[in-house]
């Protein structure tokens, strides 16, 4: 029955077919993305369930300089943005640390950008959502990254968005 079971679920994947039981509860009005109610996350904007207390790093910020910001933020994610104050590109932990201790050697100049450029080749470049979006859109956004920039019409990051800060707007 297991083994009937799996290769059942993994057919439904294949022919990419929703399950039955969310077939069921459409049929009665309710539809599930990601296991919540469409309608809720529809109704409840990026901006209200963002967070706004981060710490920004300019591009040409020196990578051994990074230390203090770092233990200055509430979170592990910093973003990154140019001069004009666009949105660049999003640091975490595991880069910061990388760029730290590459720069303890000769590239003791070594910028934000740089590291950002180093890591472009190895990561995908993470997505982005606007404060004016419905959580509805960010579904499938936070794939192996728990967290994505909020930017407003003018490329600007005013906040940062987690995937546990989505669950907590919607049990709100």
């Amino acid at each position: 029955a297991l083994i009937a079971g799996y290769v059942a679920n993994e057919t439904r994947r294949l022919f990419r077919q929703t399950p039955l039981v969310h077939r069921d509860l459409e049929a009665r009005g309710l539809t599930l993305l990601d296991g919540r109610s469409a309608s809720v996350l529809r109704s409840i904007k990026v901006k209200e369930a963002m967070v706004t207390d981060h710490e920004t790093v300019f591009e040409n910020e020196l990578v051994c300089e990074l230390s203090e910001k770092f233990l200055n933020s509430r979170h592990p994610f910093l973003p990154v943005v140019n001069r004009n104050g666009a949105y660049v590109g999003l640091l975490t932990l595991d880069l910061i640390q990388d760029g730290i201790s590459v720069s303890t050697g000769a590239d003791a100049f070594f910028e934000v950008k740089d590291l950002l450029y180093k890591t472009s080749k190895k990561h995908t470049k993470l997505k982005t959502v606007r404060e004016l979006d419905t959580l509805s859109m960010t579904s499938g956004l936070f794939g192996d990254h728990p967290c994505v920039a909020v930017l407003n019409e003018q490329e600007r990051v005013v906040g940062l968005l987690f995937s546990y800060a989505i669950r907590a707007a919607y049990d709100r």
